[in-house]
């Protein structure tokens, strides 16, 4: 009895949780589930009794999330690090969106394959080790001369991460790591370079998956040291400096320009040649300290801008297939894109999707 009372009140405070984030007042969730009064809802939260099938799938569809999380909550596997203050909201459509990227593929039959590698943090680590990791992992993808440019892409067909660029109210980032496949949050609101480095940093926390009983201020020095690492490899960054250089001069402009290869802030690319030990950290300090001098960086960097989409166009196109081979409804196609069949269309289009082009559905036969 104890273990079932036991079981209600944590089910009933994650209800009471997911109801309060989402600013869902008792009166709301009573007239989704055709309850005569607000007091039914409490009750639930209070774990005076169980949810009922229909419940928990009506709420887990009204709050974003499985019913299964609903149910018995989220797993250690499936734990959401963020950079910066955390968004409930943002947590819910991160979930929903990789358990439907999750059910796409098991819908395609296409098995998930890769393996990303795990390691324990402890306070024992050094900076150093840090650092040989993040620039092993830079060798093992593969992700060549410039990583930015390709980390998206090489996580997504080798580790099975996708990424998603959407508007955040706070921070810059959030990644969970899940059973097969795993996700990153992107804030689009950011601009390209410093996405970047977020999108380095939680591949730290993806990989560096338990940093239980570590100071917050040490893992997050942890992750960027192992972002700079990961995007700025210590042998390329430093050849490309001596190309740019003249007899050891160097200006800042062609600092800026560098950054903007690397496709890394200015900032992070002075800490990153200040740490090598190719320049004083009297560069870093002048930059951080002169408004004219950001100013000009922003202005190098205004072609470099880029048009980020709401979904990923692998998990489109992967949703378009399934949709193709008759596995699911035009009306669960927009709900999987989270758009309206009416807007399915335009939606598809930007992706550089022909809608519904009859030769789409042509087989090319045995092949």
């Amino acid at each position: 009895m104890k273990e079932k009372n036991d079981r209600l009140a944590a089910q009933g405070d994650r209800l009471r949780k997911y109801r309060e984030s989402q600013c869902r007042s008792a009166e709301d969730v009573a007239s989704l589930l055709g309850m005569g009064n607000r007091q039914s809802v409490y009750d639930l939260e209070g774990g005076k009794r169980d949810l009922k099938a229909y419940e928990a799938l009506q709420l887990a569809e009204y709050y974003g999330v499985s019913p299964e999380v609903l149910l018995n909550g989220a797993s250690s596997s499936s734990q959401i690090f963020w950079r910066g203050e955390s968004d409930n909201l943002a947590e819910n459509l991160l979930r929903t969106r990789l358990e439907r990227y999750e059910r796409l593929l098991s819908l395609a039959e296409c098995s998930v394959e890769g393996v990303m590698p795990c390691y324990d943090l402890s306070e024992c680590n050094s900076y150093e080790q840090i650092e040989g990791i993040a620039e092993g992992l830079a060798c093992q993808l593969k992700l060549g001369r410039y990583p930015a440019r390709v980390l998206e892409e090489v996580l997504w067909k080798t580790w099975n991460v996708i990424v998603f660029h959407v508007p955040l109210e706070c921070g810059s980032g959030a990644c969970i790591r899940g059973k097969g496949l795993s996700a990153v949050l992107l804030n689009s609101d950011e601009v390209w370079w410093r996405r970047n480095f977020s999108l380095g940093h939680e591949v730290f926390h993806l990989v560096f998956n338990n940093c239980r009983g570590i100071a917050d201020d040490r893992v997050e020095t942890m992750g960027n040291i192992f972002a700079s690492h990961l995007l700025m490899p210590a042998e390329c960054i430093s050849e490309d400096f001596r190309k740019i250089s003249d007899n050891g001069s160097i200006t800042y402009f062609d600092l800026m320009s560098l950054a903007k290869e690397f496709m890394v802030s200015t900032e992070a690319l002075l800490w990153r040649l200040c740490r090598v030990g190719i320049i004083e950290k009297s560069f870093v300090d002048n930059f951080r300290e002169n408004d004219e001098l950001k100013n000009l960086d922003k202005d190098v960097r205004a072609d470099a801008t880029r048009k980020e989409l709401s979904l990923p166009v692998n998990m489109v196109s992967l949703a378009y297939r399934v949709y193709l081979r008759g596995n699911i409804s035009v009306g669960k196609l927009a709900e999987y894109l989270e758009t309206t069949v009416d807007q399915l269309k335009t939606v598809l289009r930007s992706h550089g999707i022909d809608p519904f082009a009859e030769y789409y559905e042509t087989s090319l036969g045995n092949t």
